[in-house]
């Protein structure tokens, strides 16, 4: 009997060192994810940066306006000024399509957050995406090219992002936002 308490006593040592390892393993998992959590953010913040240069604030009063043109070629030599309405298929390709395109694949691929896409590049994908004039060029695109998968991620972006919009419409009229972030300036 008393052999056995002996081994009994022997074990809580054991089963002490196995609970602290469990906390411990919690603990760094928590703090892990914290980190993934901070460094994702920091990425994302990075990746918008460099999405949002001169030549896409060049483009984004004629896509809100509406009122330009996709064409085959045109003089760049005075860069991008504003009220321009002739953009080239490279332009947009390279300042617009190309980069939220990567952002979609890194999403579909939840290497990044889609709420954090959401935070920074609703906007963008947006617009971009409902524009007319872009969604008829992608269109051709994909028949000329015979590729109907070309800016797919995009447009799968775009329906996610839209998701995450309806969400946050339905917590700003659940009164869990204090504002839409337009009106966080006003």
């Amino acid at each position: 009997m008393l052999k056995a308490m002996l081994d009994f006593v022997g074990t809580v040592p054991q089963w002490i060192t196995a609970i602290a390892a469990i906390f411990g393993f919690r603990l760094a998992r928590s703090q892990l994810d914290a980190m993934r959590k901070a460094n994702g953010a920091t990425f994302i913040h990075d990746l918008y940066n460099d999405f949002v240069t001169n030549d896409v604030e060049g483009l984004i009063p004629a896509l809100m306006r509406g009122d330009f043109e996709i064409v085959e070629t045109v003089d760049r030599d005075d860069g991008m000024p504003k009220g321009r309405k002739k953009f080239d298929v490279h332009e947009i390709c390279r300042c617009l399509l190309n980069p939220l395109e990567s952002v979609g694949a890194l999403a579909s691929r939840k290497l990044i957050d889609i709420g954090l896409v959401y935070d920074f590049f609703y906007f963008y994908i947006h617009l971009v995406w409902n524009n007319e004039e872009i969604r008829n060029h992608i269109e051709q695109a994909r028949i000329k090219l015979n590729d109907p998968d070309l800016f797919k991620r995009l447009q799968t972006l775009h329906y996610q992002c839209n998701v995450c919009h309806d969400r946050e419409l339905l917590r700003l009229d659940k009164n869990e936002l204090s504002a839409r972030a337009g009106q966080l300036g006003d």
